[in-house]
């Protein structure tokens, strides 16, 4: 990710909104950078959605395969436990 959208990923997180003069300013750069790079700014969220969604699905990777390496095998979901509902076990209605 570039040094404007860590800077645009930091003050979404802080502020929970997006302006691009904030952005400009945590970054450090000059004005019309972000709009050079990412065109709008729905183009900046745009790519942080894809750099979250990206970095996400290398970290779902990355533990299935530590979790692969440790139990010898393919990474397996727990089982569900299996609950009887109140009213099938006797209990009042």
């Amino acid at each position: 990710m570039t040094t404007g959208g860590c800077a645009a990923a930091e003050e979404l997180a802080a502020t929970e909104q997006l302006e691009v003069a904030a952005v400009v300013r945590r970054a450090g750069v000059s004005v019309g950078l972000p709009y050079r790079y990412f065109g709008t700014r729905s183009g900046l969220l745009i790519a942080l959605a894809e750099d979250f969604h990206e970095r996400l699905g290398q970290a779902s990777a990355l533990s299935s395969c530590l979790r692969q390496r440790r139990h010898g095998g393919p990474a397996r979901q727990p089982p569900l436990e299996r609950r009887t509902p109140p009213h099938a076990a006797g209990g009042e209605h």
